[in-house]
């Protein structure tokens, strides 16, 4: 009982808040990073819903230490976030982004600093389809740069594919080394 009661005080001092890649829950890792954020008291959007992500957090981070995590352009989504809600002169303790992928560029820029930045990517051989893509790897995700981003390159790793680094990622020593703050 101590425990849940504990549990339900920390999530209350939390705004947790986690955003789908494209394809929503059933893509990819998408239901495991909804599994993963609603366990810690937060709310999932759609990577185009970046708006309503950043209403929501702009009118409930009063008091709360703010989380944001993103998956694949639900990362892409989460960077650009946290850039306008740093413009906005607001604090995200957290923020984690599972293979965020970017058309232009290589690299993110986060603008702010940020407590804890984590960012897992792989840019292993894509496989299968037209080009390689739709296979068992369709995409690749990229670095991010400033905010005191560490990144963690899981390229090399055969077992790794832009459809289960959730999961490789939530498993990770590193990861659970980093998610006791």
């Amino acid at each position: 009982m101590a425990h849940m009661v504990k549990s339900a005080v920390q999530k209350a001092k939390k705004l947790v808040v986690g955003i789908y890649g494209a394809g929503g829950e059933g893509s990819g890792d998408g239901s495991t990073l909804k599994k993963y954020v609603e366990d810690k008291g937060g709310k999932m959007f759609e990577f185009y819903e970046e708006g309503k992500a950043l209403d929501h957090i702009k009118n409930n981070h009063s008091g709360k230490s703010i989380e944001i995590y993103g998956y694949s352009r639900g990362g892409n989504a989460a960077i650009s976030i946290v850039n306008s809600l740093g413009n906005a002169g607001i604090y995200v303790s957290r923020l984690v982004t599972f293979d965020p992928h970017h058309f232009w560029s290589s690299t993110f820029k986060l603008k702010h600093r940020v407590g804890k930045v984590l960012n897992f990517y792989q840019r292993n051989p894509r496989t299968g389809g037209i080009l390689g893509w739709w296979g068992k790897n369709p995409y690749w995700g990229s670095p991010i740069k400033g905010g005191g981003a560490y990144n963690v390159n899981y390229t090399g790793l055969k077992n790794v594919t832009h459809l289960n680094i959730i999961r490789f990622s939530l498993n990770d020593p590193l990861y659970n080394s980093y998610n006791s703050f």
